[in-house]
């Protein structure tokens, strides 16, 4: 069975290769004259902003997206593409090994007591009894998922570059805090 799996996966290109083509082929395919920011601003609630916020609207378990368009279209591309290249430390995940056997993946948010409270992928946050932990780990990995290539189609990923090239402007606190009271 080995050999048959090997075989069969021998010409396929490397991993890094292919995302590498992904991310070439979709920032060559932007065409600002056809992406749609407000498009991309709809695609950006139910895709993102659970994690991330703009203007002060969004989850707080990613990083803040005001003023990312400065970035340009190639860095965004690898940004939102492949999540795991460029990820802040403040943003890795921790893997813990239980003593039930469970094994889970999560953000550390903060510590009470004697429990860990970690936010899983969708932003939500869940406990775990520190004594439980019989091995923690730190990852390299970000929680985002790196399939946003596979889930949105071209057109939708270029309506959501070009609403994420439109956050040019860094957050203004007067203004995050006056939205948050809405």
């Amino acid at each position: 069975m080995t050999e048959r799996a090997t075989s069969l996966t021998a010409d396929l290109p490397a991993e890094d290769a292919a995302l590498d083509a992904l991310l070439a082929e979709r920032a060559a395919a932007f065409d600002p004259a056809a992406a749609s920011a407000e498009r991309g601003a709809a695609l950006f609630k139910p895709q993102c902003a659970a994690c991330h916020a703009i203007g002060g609207v969004g989850g707080s378990i990613a990083p803040q997206l005001d003023g990312v368009g400065v970035r340009g279209v190639e860095r965004l591309c690898e940004d939102v593409l492949a999540p795991n290249r460029n990820v802040d430390a403040a943003f890795r995940t921790v893997l813990l090994v239980l003593e039930d056997g469970r094994v889970l993946t999560g953000l550390p948010r903060r510590t009470e007591g004697e429990t860990l409270i970690l936010a899983d992928a969708e932003g939500k946050e869940f406990a775990v009894p520190a004594e439980t932990v019989l091995d923690r780990a730190d990852s390299p990995l970000s929680l985002m998922p790196s399939n946003v290539g596979e889930t949105l189609t071209p057109a939708q990923f270029t309506d959501l570059l070009a609403y994420l090239l439109d956050q040019r402007e860094p957050a203004d606190p007067a203004s995050a805090d006056a939205s948050a009271e809405k």
